[in-house]
């Protein structure tokens, strides 16, 4: 069995120039304002933006999307197993994302409907 060394953990401290430290950070946002001030922007905006962004309708990402499906949603949409989507249609391209720290599959019924369509040789 081969021999481990054991480490001494060393610790990062700047205790000695902690106070340096301080210093200089506080000057450096005295120095500062706080946001921007007029005419602190190197590049002014250019003329006819609007101020605000004109919103999406609420509806044009169900529209474009469909309804988010889970695994067995799209197992049931599909008739077929859970297991099948995830084991053969997944490899094969079946468009999904997976959600956060969970992994979970997220679908959409629009995404699927047309990627089964092409699968099958029909329209896009």
């Amino acid at each position: 069995m081969a021999q481990t060394k054991k480490r001494q953990a060393s610790s990062l401290t700047l205790a000695a120039q902690k106070a340096e430290a301080d210093t200089l950070i506080s000057q450096e946002f005295r120095a500062k304002a706080a946001g921007n001030s007029p005419g602190s922007l190197p590049v002014g905006l250019p003329a006819g933006l609007p101020y605000t962004l004109p919103a999406l309708p609420k509806s044009s990402a169900a529209a474009i999307l469909g309804p988010p499906l889970s695994i067995r949603q799209v197992a049931a949409l599909i008739g077929i197993s859970p297991w099948t989507v995830r084991q053969k249609l997944l490899p094969r391209g079946l468009p999904h994302f997976r959600s956060g720290a969970s992994g979970r599959l997220i679908f959409y019924e629009v995404q699927v409907v047309r990627w089964i369509e092409k699968m099958q040789g029909g329209k896009h």
